[in-house]
C-alpha cells in the first residue's frame, strides 16, 4: 500500500466534516482496512462508506466489522469483493441499529449467509427518528450478498 494511501485515507476519516467517503479500488488492503477501522472511531459524522474492491480480506474486515458495530452514525456501506470473512460481520449487523444498507458481494459468503440473515431478522427495532418521523417511517434494512 502507498504511503499516501496509509495516511490520506484515516485522515480524511477523522476530520469530522465528511458524511461521504468514497475510496473504492484504492488498493488499501488489511492494513488500510485498519486504519480505516481505526478512524471510524474518532468520526461521528460519516454516514457513506465505500471501500469496494480493496482487498481488505479476513483481517482488515474483522477490524471494518468491529468499528462497524460501534459507529453510530453509518447507515450505507460498501464492501464489495474484498476477500472478507464475512462472518464477522453477524454481530455488527445487529448491533449497528442505524446501518441501512450493507453490501458484501463477490465475497466468500458459503455458510455465513444464514448467520447474517439471521442477524438482519433479531435486529432490534431502531430508536424513533429526530425531529418529527418515527420508527415506521425508516427504510428497512437492506443486507446485499
Amino acid at each position: 500500500m502507498g504511503r499516501w494511501r496509509q495516511h490520506a485515507a484515516p485522515c480524511a476519516v477523522t476530520q469530522g466534516i465528511l458524511t461521504e467517503l468514497n475510496l473504492r479500488k484504492n488498493g488499501l488492503e488489511a492494513a488500510g482496512g485498519k486504519a480505516v477501522a481505526a478512524a471510524l472511531g474518532e468520526n461521528a459524522t460519516l454516514t457513506s462508506l465505500n471501500l469496494a474492491y480493496n482487498a481488505l480480506g479476513a483481517k482488515g474486515g474483522a477490524a471494518v466489522a468491529l468499528a462497524l458495530a460501534l459507529h453510530t452514525a453509518l447507515t450505507s456501506l460498501d464492501l464489495k469483493g474484498n476477500q472478507l470473512a464475512i462472518e464477522a460481520f453477524a454481530p455488527a449487523i445487529k448491533a449497528n441499529l442505524v446501518l441501512q444498507r450493507l453490501n458484501l458481494r463477490y465475497n466468500a459468503v458459503g455458510a455465513a449467509e444464514t448467520a447474517l440473515k439471521e442477524a438482519v431478522k433479531g435486529r432490534k427495532q431502531p430508536p424513533p427518528v429526530e425531529a418529527g418521523g418515527d420508527a415506521e417511517d425508516q427504510p428497512p434494512f437492506e443486507l446485499l450478498l
